[in-house]
């Protein structure tokens, strides 16, 4: 039976680094993780579920539609994730490095912002090799559910 995953980003975490201000990051203690950042394109994401603009028509990370923490669920199995998310998303695998993976991310659900599921342009968000924290290999396709 696939395993669903949980944490909670934060955004603007206060042991961020530098680079990454604007962007949500986590915790995972038992794993001796503290403020891993959520790259700027993956907070992107998360901040057009909740109602910012598409990234590309973005001139700044800063956004006020922007829940200062969301929690995350993911898995491989859509089913295994909550039904009242307040936005679920797919996430397809397009590329994988030793660094990191690329994913083309596709909004199926959103209530705070409907029209990001009929985006015409790609999504896109990059996840570091923390994703072998919960995954053996970078899944060709698993989902996310969002929610304040």
């Amino acid at each position: 039976m696939p395993t669903t995953f949980q944490l909670t980003a934060q955004l603007d975490h206060p042991q961020i680094a530098t680079a990454y201000e604007g962007c949500y990051s986590y915790d995972e203690p038992a794993l001796g993780i503290i403020a891993e950042p959520l790259v700027p394109s993956t907070t992107a994401v998360i901040q057009h579920c909740f109602g910012a603009p598409h990234p590309d028509d973005r001139t700044s990370i800063t956004d006020t539609h922007s829940p200062s923490s969301v929690v995350l669920s993911f898995s491989t199995e859509r089913t295994q994730l909550p039904a009242t998310a307040d936005a679920l998303v797919e996430l397809r695998l397009t590329a994988s490095d030793g660094d990191g993976s690329d994913y083309g991310v596709r909004v199926l659900h959103s209530k705070h912002n409907p029209l990001a599921t009929q985006a015409e342009r790609p999504l896109t968000a990059w996840l570091c090799s923390h994703l072998g924290d919960y995954f053996d290999e970078p899944p060709a396709l698993f989902f996310c559910a969002l929610q304040q």
